[in-house]
């Protein structure tokens, strides 16, 4: 935009210096906001990875699930949960099925490559669970609410709030 008003002000065409230079200055710009956005959303996910790992050592349940800010009726007869290990796994049931995640091979990702267990269910579980493990992908912050483990979306209009499980 700069370069198209400084062209438009000119008696003459621009050098090739001239358009050299501004070349160069819009790059410079393009590359320092890229790598501020870049290290922000890298400090973003290291920050929410390791407040995932700090907490998620325990079993947690879900007992809540937001979706664009509205309530998601959870299965009466299945469960969700969430766990780590020592080594960054994160893995847990998903209504029907076994989860894994390891650790993330990037540093602006919360989760790495998941694997689930193939077990078929009703519709119904089936279309909670799909749901689940994306909303599970689609994790952009973490954090520890009134003894709650909430996962969020980067809007924070979705979210998974886990409560510890009782010892059985």
């Amino acid at each position: 935009m700069l370069l198209v008003t400084y062209l438009i002000g000119m008696d003459r065409a621009p050098s090739l210096r001239t358009l050299w230079a501004f070349t160069g200055a819009a790059a410079l710009v393009a590359t320092v906001f890229g790598c501020q956005r870049e290290s922000a959303s890298k400090a973003a996910a290291t920050s929410a990875r390791k407040e995932l790992l700090t907490h998620c050592q325990a079993d947690w349940r879900l007992v809540r699930w937001t979706e664009q800010g509205v309530d998601v009726a959870l299965p009466k007869d299945a469960r969700a949960t969430l766990r780590c290990d020592s080594a960054g796994v994160v893995m847990g049931d998903s209504f029907v099925n076994h989860y894994s995640f390891m650790p993330p091979s990037g540093p602006t990702a919360l989760f790495g490559e998941g694997t689930t267990t193939l077990m078929a269910s009703s519709p119904d579980l089936m279309a909670a669970e799909d749901r689940f493990m994306r909303a599970i992908r689609h994790t952009a912050g973490v954090k520890l609410t009134d003894g709650r483990l909430v996962l969020s979306s980067k809007d924070d209009k979705g979210r998974l709030e886990f409560e510890k499980e009782r010892a059985r």
